[in-house]
């Protein structure tokens, strides 16, 4: 049995406010949808979220709602989102300790940016380094541009 951190459904599905109020965090909530559909597809069921800090908080909100309402609707679990700083440097020892523990087999970035900075620290990481990194673009690509290994 798998009894690694996971959690709560309660602190997943943030209120929002209206869909026809915030046009731009439906669409960021879809792509993160179409993004862990297709992780999904490819065999992955420990997904963490990595979201950088955004001003507009319903855009956060529905990318969390988009990836948790997928997860839970397959019946696994939802591992605590990562929520990283995208204009300050990365602590290396920490960040890969934790990724360690949470042992994700996907990481899916909501911003490319983050997605090209945790690949480039994870390659110095032999545990690490094969973890799958996703941009938030990768659920509608073809051929998944935004897909590191």
């Amino acid at each position: 049995m798998d009894s690694r951190t996971a959690v709560q459904v309660g602190e997943c599905l943030p209120s929002m406010p209206p869909a026809q109020d915030r046009p731009l965090a439906n669409e960021q909530g879809r792509r993160v949808a179409l993004a862990t559909r297709a992780l999904l597809a490819l065999g992955h069921r420990r997904i963490l979220l990595v979201s950088g800090p955004d001003s507009d908080a319903s855009v956060a909100d529905a990318c969390l709602s988009g990836h948790c309402q997928v997860m839970l609707a397959e019946q696994l679990p939802l591992l605590p989102r990562l929520q990283l700083d995208t204009a300050a440097e990365f602590h290396g020892p920490e960040l890969l300790s934790l990724l360690e523990s949470v042992a994700p087999t996907a990481l899916l970035c909501t911003k490319l940016s983050l997605a090209a900075r945790l690949q480039t620290l994870l390659q110095a990481h032999p545990e690490l380094a094969l973890l799958l990194v996703i941009g938030p673009d990768a659920g509608e690509a073809a051929e998944l541009p935004s897909v590191w290994h």
